[in-house]
């Protein structure tokens, strides 16, 4: 089945598979189409070309998802190492892929379906319902025709249209909830040492005739990248706010209009002490601690001590369980129908949900209610003032781009429209973007300029924008002087990098070789550090989330404590020791059989969809025009 192959190949090729789609459905949701302009071709699949501009769009979105993913351990070396350029072609070749197979299996999208799922997006909604300024600025500002973004979300449709085309085949059995329920419920208790080569790169010096042969020899890795130099115009609402008159009616008729927006809701203020579930063999324990703490409330104990010393929600512990008020809807079901059902000043006795056991005590009630106008007469007129400025600021940025002719003085222009002309200093693709608040993936809508061209109005931080593309510096090698600094931290890293291996590698000998943990931790000058009880889907201490460390760790048992090979992780080089392990409990296996259902058969599902992507990309005809890349 399809649990026994994950966990039998769970650093295989399967799961290599799995992460390839994942990234497939990133890009179909955050993918995006450029206008305009030559577009040269870096690969066809069976005939159907992918573009240069959809490569560097989808590869910009996997570097920036590293980068956020790795935080100050990214670097250069990194990238090339994760091989971002050909996965981001592998995403495009297989985006084209469901494409194809959903036109010979006549799997169509109407227009309705896509519209409908538009209106859907939290992010065009304002209380609940579409928002179709909210929709036509995120257009601007990203630089999309309705006809570019209606695609990507058709794209989506399709791809999970595609998707459940497998549904039909999946299989699930009475064995199969047991395994997987063992799967994500079985617990592990390792020690662990981890050898930073962060703490080997301070002692490390470096030559002038290193620094030279390094730089010799590595040359291809100091490219100084294609740079662009560019001048713009801002167009800020806030300077067009005091010649913006907003009547009495007006605030009036907004009121009137939007009264869902001034409804309050029923709210209660209430605290909690929370008893964290995360062993279901300790629960009659947890249960019983819940009921002694509710017995001493009942008979006069502070609520909020008890909370600060007992309670296991990090969120409000500090608080003295203060969670505020709340509405329907923010908490899980079995919390809110207690809290919403008592009375102010009444404490209830210990409540199960998925998070564990809760006492709540509730403090104050509110009755839902609507706000008189007098109430919100200031708000509303801020909000239209500010609507009114930002459409008078995305006017004149119109006027002033409709006028501009393509090759003329941008500066004398701007200047003879009485606007100030800013200009920027060249920068790269890896510069940080050149206005604060700017997206990074607009970017490439940047660089994707042509010469003397302005772009389109952009929308960041509120305030509009016309850039203009000055000049483009090409990509060149850069000379040594230039790249000292980097070639230094290179070659630094490098030799921590091995340093910390092949200490690593020797601790694991001498753990082979009958030394204790502790006796190693000793000679390296390391703390040895406790995952505690892990589950396979939960992160371990200090180290983050790391599926194939996990894995790793659940092989382990009392015939082999440790692992045949140092792992490396980012925050360097570990060694693990078992401690223990901990089989689930299974009389609560009913109660998530339901959960557990849904769970495996997404799994088999995206395991199908995978495998048979793979199948495909094998049995088409793909040119890949390397010259390009």
């Amino acid at each position: 089945m399809v649990l026994s192959l994950m966990r039998k190949h769970a650093t295989s090729w399967i799961i290599k598979i799995l992460i390839g789609l994942i990234a497939v459905v990133f890009v179909f949701y955050f993918g995006y189409s450029f206008r305009g302009g030559p577009n040269p071709k870096v690969a066809i699949v069976n005939g159907e070309p992918i573009t240069e501009k959809e490569y560097y769009s989808t590869y910009q979105q996997l570097l920036d998802l590293y980068r956020k993913q790795y935080g100050d351990k990214w670097n250069e070396s990194l990238a090339k190492g994760l091989n971002l350029r050909e996965k981001a072609l592998d995403i495009l070749i297989k985006r084209e892929l469901i494409r194809q197979k959903t036109r010979e299996l006549g799997i169509e999208v109407t227009k309705e379906e896509i519209q409908g799922s538009i209106a859907k997006y939290p992010l065009f909604q304002t209380d609940g319902k579409f928002d179709m300024g909210k929709y036509r600025r995120f257009l601007d500002a990203m630089r999309y025709t309705p006809a570019d973004f209606e695609r990507e979300v058709e794209n989506q449709i399709i791809e999970q249209k595609l998707s459940s085309f497998f549904i039909p085949f999946m299989l699930t059995t009475e064995n199969e909830f047991k395994e997987m329920y063992n799967y994500f419920y079985e617990q592990v208790i390792f020690n662990f040492l981890v050898f930073e080569d962060s703490k080997y790169k301070e002692k490390i010096s470096v030559s002038d005739e290193e620094i030279k042969s390094y730089f010799e020899g590595n040359k291809q890795k100091y490219i100084v990248p294609e740079k662009i130099k560019l001048s713009y115009v801002v167009f800020d609402p806030k300077t067009y706010e005091k010649d913006i008159l907003v009547e009495d009616e007006q605030i009036k008729d907004y009121y009137e209009s939007n009264l869902e927006k001034f409804h309050e809701p029923e709210q209660v203020k209430a605290r909690h002490i929370l008893l964290k579930l995360d062993d279901p063999q300790k629960e009659e324990e947890i249960k019983k601690k819940a009921m002694d703490l509710y017995k001493k409330l009942k008979d006069g104990e502070d609520f909020s001590k008890l909370a600060s010393k007992h309670s296991q929600d990090p969120g409000s512990k500090e608080k003295g369980g203060d969670l505020g008020y709340f509405t329907r809807g923010k908490m899980v079901k079995e919390f809110e129908e207690a809290a919403f059902t008592m009375k102010p000043g009444e404490i209830s006795e210990p409540i199960k949900t998925q998070f564990g056991y809760h006492i709540i005590k509730v403090e104050e009630k509110k009755g839902e209610s609507t706000k008189s106008l007098e109430e919100v007469k200031e708000e509303i007129f801020k909000t239209i003032k500010s609507q009114m400025a930002a459409d008078k600021a995305y006017e004149e940025a119109l006027k002033f781009l409709e006028g501009y002719l393509g090759g003329e003085d941008f500066k004398a222009y701007g200047e003879k429209r009485g606007k100030k002309v800013f200009v920027k200093e060249p920068f790269s693709r890896e510069d940080k973007p050149p206005i604060q608040g700017m997206e990074e993936r607009l970017m490439e809508t940047l660089f994707s300029l042509g010469p003397n061209e302005a772009s389109d109005i952009l929308n960041i931080g509120g305030r509009y924008y016309v850039f203009h593309l000055d000049e483009r510096l090409t990509a060149h090698q850069a000379e040594l002087d230039q790249a000292r600094d980097r070639v230094i931290e290179d070659i630094k890293r490098e030799k921590a990098k091995a340093k910390a291996l092949e200490d690593a590698n020797r601790a694991l000998e001498l753990l082979k070789g009958g030394k204790s943990i502790q006796e190693i931790s000793k000679l390296y000058g390391l703390e040895i550090k406790n995952s505690g009880p892990v589950r396979r889907n939960q992160p371990v201490e200090y180290l983050g989330y790391l599926p194939d460390l996990m894995e790793e760790a659940f092989r382990l048992g009392k015939d082999n404590p440790y692992p045949q090979k140092v792992l490396e992780t980012p925050k360097g080089f570990v060694i693990l020791n078992f401690e223990e392990k901990k089989a689930p409990d299974l009389t609560n296996l009913e109660e998530e059989k339901k959960r557990l259902k849904l769970l495996l058969g997404k799994q088999d599902q995206e395991w199908m969809m995978a495998n048979w992507l793979e199948g495909q990309k094998k049995k088409a005809k793909i040119e890949i025009v390397k010259e390009t890349l």
